[in-house]
């Protein structure tokens, strides 16, 4: 199958939900892969300041989100996002650099050492992990992978939790409704 224009699947509210219950995210939180702004829309709240970052979004900043010029012009208490899969391990290096709170959504084989990872890993490996479902981003079941929040710079207890599948089969619910 072939991958979607600039890696853009879109993240189900659901998914948001499955970290907020788990998380007390507060502050002024950047959403550095904005896209659709599903994210951002779930995050807005009485606790949270979020701002939008996107190369194609509008109504928003527009940096790389590998450049530190997107950091200094925002200055995140947290970054929570959904990367692109293929420039992942170079966002979270450059994130890192800049931000202590740390929530990305990434498929769980994101842990697998590979050659772009292994230091990265080695040096900053993730503090908690939210593990959800299988889901299918584009709705035809063949894309379905594993995903997961993995966070840093936030100790959780325990530090790998699963999501249940009886939240998966609510939020399929929803998403036929």
């Amino acid at each position: 199958m072939a991958r979607i224009d600039n890696d853009a699947y879109y993240t189900p509210s659901w998914m948001v939900r499955e970290l907020l219950d788990r998380v007390r995210i507060t502050g002024m939180v950047l959403e550095s892969c904005a896209g659709d702004g599903a994210i951002a829309d779930a995050l807005d709240g009485d606790e949270r300041v979020v701002k939008r970052n996107d190369l194609f979004v509008t109504g928003g900043l527009r940096y790389d989100a590998t450049s530190n010029h997107l950091y200094y012009a925002t200055r995140p208490d947290w970054v929570v996002t959904n990367p692109p899969f293929s420039l992942a391990a170079n966002i979270l290096a450059t994130t890192l650099k800049h931000v202590k709170r740390v929530a990305l959504l990434l498929r769980l084989s994101f842990l697998e050492p590979t050659k772009n990872r292994e230091a990265l890993l080695h040096r900053h490996p993730p503090s908690g992990i939210i593990i959800l479902p299988r889901w299918s981003f584009t709705g035809s079941g063949s894309d379905s992978c594993t995903c997961a929040w993995m966070l840093w710079g936030l100790p959780m207890s325990p530090a790998i939790q699963v999501t249940t599948r009886l939240r998966r089969d609510t939020a399929q619910r929803e998403r036929n409704e």
